[in-house]
């Protein structure tokens, strides 16, 4: 989704939250709208594409995207109550595997 149609959605839906997050450059890792244990909406992203974005767009390796995500992206103050990051079973079973 790009982002024009993406704060289309959010301003129709979810305008008048400001719990709704959207990152700059990570549209492709939006998965959509979760509810937080306050009741409010939370934006959802994927964490493995977050990670295929920086590997494929800044040329990190896997460990450098997992890495730069942990403290830019997930551990800003906002990130931590506002946002959900999705582990896929998928990815979890892969990196056991």
């Amino acid at each position: 989704m790009n982002r024009e149609k993406l704060d289309d959605y959010i301003d129709t839906y979810y305008s008048e939250y400001d719990s709704v997050i959207i990152f700059d450059n990570l549209n492709d890792a939006f998965v959509g709208i979760g509810v937080g244990q306050d009741g409010k909406p939370k934006s959802v992203y994927d964490l493995n594409k977050i990670y295929d974005i920086l590997m494929e767009r800044d040329g990190m390796s896997y460990e450098e995207a997992v890495e730069f995500s942990s403290f830019n992206i997930e551990g800003t103050l906002f990130s931590t109550t506002e946002v959900i990051y999705l582990n896929t079973i998928q990815h979890i079973e892969d990196e056991m595997s």
